[in-house]
């Protein structure tokens, strides 16, 4: 016996390794997809063969190798005619794949693709809801304007499938049906109209797909199923909540009272917003932002804060998604985060545009509470535009703007010499204009000359300018030749800057020699700024152009006034577009052409009795309370005491079921007491208490006929 057993065993235990080695060996098959990706032609050669063979594993290794390489470019429509014949497999994966193929080439072949749409009819009485969903699904997306009644009779068919995910694929194949013929609106309205009415809340979210695609303006559709679509928000799977809720949001500014801060919100939109909040918590980010958006745009300015907290939550959830979520802080209010500052700081692995961001968004926070924070954090990144904002917007930190810009200037970023400008005091001047054979930077050098030109007033051995500025203006006539023409354009200025503060001549002379450069000079820029220069300064030097002039001469102080008063202090600042949380142009900065737009409100809504449905009368309603009269209510207070104190006599355990219990249990106490007594007693005893009852008995019945009337 023992032998048997062992022997059973043995052959099972090799039966299970033979098996598993044959799955093994299946499954590491599918691990090497490089096999499926050679493109020579020892491996295309066999295909045609594998998809006529009766084997389904080589139909099924042909059509991953037909899939692989039509992923990667190759035009594999040649072998369409054999991939239809497959269409009706049994083998559901082999099917999934030949979908799939269909889906790719239909356009190419539409005469081979109508063939099989027979078999795609038949899917759709399919007991399976998968195989239905997935008819319906290649139906529709085989492209042919043709077959565009076939698909909208498929849609009407699985519109009211018993299987809500028939549903919901019934109702994302119906923008697809729209675009082969648009004249097909109104029935796949009809469609859609009853499909609002699905308790389902798997297909709810595609319904609002189908419903921004064919007709999104008809937002009056919506009236009597809104209520019921901001209950079930909770309820719809993630992304079609986001497309749920931009549908009802567009809805509430075009169809609602918009809400004001002194006035109470009207109980639709303090509907919409409660119904919102509890996707703050949703794991997707997609739906976080599409209900910061709701109640943004939707709630009162004493609901904005509210969304700080969702966005902080997914800012670190990935780079990509960090960037978003920056962009869009920036698009709404960013004062709202001044106090969390801490979160956009700069680390090591952030992207170029991600740094960009957070820089923006520190210097729009930026206040005089966190201004020192913000300021060690832009010093550390050496954000010298930023550093110059800074100084702007909190003139309290100027001081240390200019220190932390000037430590720059000597560690040799030309770039802070150009923030400086608009911020440094005279006494610096001197410092940069002696640093100016350090600076290579064209715009940096420019700025320095245009600080010396502006500080020039002082005095020193030159009569009227500062002891920096004519050794300045001789250093750059030597180098002028060799100079951008940005850079010229500042020699110039600062040239006819210095011939107005001084009447040195040797001031004069460098002037002249300096326009006269520039009239010949290659860049056009510069000749026209020297022209303009020399008829500037014609009524104080009338040799600096040998040409007669006629027109108006001015005075020195004029000129001074038009020189030095032009242009002080501007500070250039980006331009920010005004963009929509939830929208591409809050991302790259630019308008988009296919961008929602985001509807005006209006101010008084429609009325709220159009959104009244049958759901709002199906609860419970509290009765009605009448007004009665004193004299109606004194009567009626007559009649309840009556009529209460014969249901305490009927019934007088209704008054106090405690002495009721109490009462009962000492009666029968009394009775069992008094049944002890009676079996203790001779038969005489018992003779006169029968005849005593008999006689009570006769009482009883005289009373009754004596109350009885005549």
């Amino acid at each position: 016996m023992s032998g048997e057993y062992l022997s059973s065993v043995t052959e099972n235990v090799s039966r299970l390794g033979m098996r598993l080695q044959e799955s093994f060996s299946e499954h590491t098959r599918d691990l090497t997809r490089n096999n499926y990706y050679d493109v020579s032609d020892d491996k295309t050669k066999h295909i045609r063969k594998q998809l006529d063979s009766s084997s389904d594993r080589d139909k099924l290794a042909a059509m991953k190798v037909l899939i692989a390489l039509t992923s990667k470019g190759r035009n594999m429509s040649d072998y369409f005619a054999p991939v239809v014949k497959n269409v009706a497999s049994n083998n559901l994966e082999l099917r999934k794949l030949v979908y799939i193929f269909l889906l790719r080439y239909a356009e190419q072949e539409p005469d081979l693709a109508l063939l099989s749409i027979n078999t795609f009819q038949k899917d759709l009485a399919d007991p399976n809801p998968l195989i239905r969903a997935m008819a319906l699904r290649v139906l529709s997306g085989i492209k042919v304007p043709m077959i565009a009644n076939i698909v909208l009779l498929a849609i009407k068919k699985c519109a009211a499938d018993i299987s809500p995910y028939v549903r919901k694929v019934a109702a994302l194949a119906t923008p697809k049906c729209f675009q082969l013929d648009a004249g097909l609106q109104e029935s796949l309205m009809e469609v859609i109209i009853p499909m609002w009415k699905d308790r389902s809340p798997l297909s709810i979210g595609s319904v609002a797909v189908a419903f921004e695609a064919v007709c999104p303006t008809r937002l009056d559709l919506l009236h009597k199923h809104y209520r019921r679509l901001c209950k079930t928000l909770v309820d719809v799977d993630e992304w079609g909540q986001v497309d749920l809720l931009n549908l009802l949001l567009r809805y509430a500014r075009t169809m609602l009272p918009r809400p004001k801060e002194d006035e109470e919100i009207d109980k639709d939109v303090h509907l919409l917003l409660t119904s919102t909040k509890p996707l703050f918590y949703s794991r997707n980010p997609a739906v976080v932002i599409a209900a910061v958006r709701v109640i943004y745009y939707v709630g009162p300015p004493s609901f904005h804060p509210k969304v700080v907290d969702p966005l902080l939550r997914i800012l670190h959830m990935s780079p990509e998604l960090e960037r978003i979520v920056l962009s869009y802080i920036l698009a709404s209010t960013p004062s709202l985060f001044s106090s969390y500052f801490t979160h956009f700081l700069i680390s090591y692995g952030d992207l170029p545009d991600t740094k960009a961001a957070k820089l923006r968004l520190l210097l729009a926070i930026l206040n005089f509470d966190n201004h020192a924070g913000i300021l060690r954090e832009l010093v550390e990144q050496e954000a010298v535009h930023e550093i110059g904002r800074c100084a702007v917007r909190v003139p309290e930190c100027a001081e240390q703007c200019v220190n932390a810009l000037l430590g720059m200037v000597d560690r040799g970023n030309d770039q802070a010499v150009v923030v400086l400008k608009n911020l440094v005091p005279a006494a610096t001047v001197e410092r940069l204009a002696g640093r100016l054979d350090t600076i290579h930077d064209p715009s940096a050098r420019a700025t320095v000359v245009w600080l010396t030109g502006q500080y020039a007033e002082g005095s020193s051995a030159v009569d009227g300018l500062a002891s920096y500025a004519p050794d300045v203006l001789r250093r750059m006539a030597k180098t002028f030749k060799e100079e951008k023409g940005v850079v010229k354009l500042q020699v110039l200025t600062m040239a006819a800057k210095l011939s107005v503060l001084s009447t040195d001549e040797r001031i004069s002379q460098l002037t002249k020699y300096v326009l006269q450069m520039a009239r010949y000079d290659a860049d056009w820029d510069v000749r026209d700024r020297a022209r303009m220069l020399v008829g500037l300064l014609a009524g104080l030097d009338p040799t600096l152009d040998s040409d007669e002039r006629e027109g108006v001469v001015l005075r020195r102080e004029q000129v001074k006034m038009v020189l030095f008063q032009g242009k002080k202090n501007v500070v250039e600042l980006d331009e920010t577009v005004n963009a929509t949380i939830g929208t591409w142009s809050a991302i790259t900065g630019k308008h988009s052409i296919d961008e929602p737009i985001l509807p005006d409100w209006l101010e008084n809504g429609v009325e709220s009795v159009l959104r009244d449905s049958e759901d709002d009368h199906a609860q419970a309603v509290p009765p009605p309370v009448t007004a009665i009269s004193s004299s109606s209510s004194s009567s009626q207070r007559r009649v309840m005491a009556s009529v209460s104190q014969k249901v305490e006599q009927a019934a007088p355990w209704k008054k106090n079921l405690d002495q009721f219990y109490q009462e009962a249990e000492e009666d029968s106490g009394e009775d069992e007491d008094s049944q002890s007594e009676s079996d203790g007693e001779p038969e005489d005893g018992s003779a006169e208490s029968s005849e005593d009852a008999d006689d009570s008995e006769e009482t009883a019945s005289n009373s009754g006929q004596e109350d009885r009337p005549s």
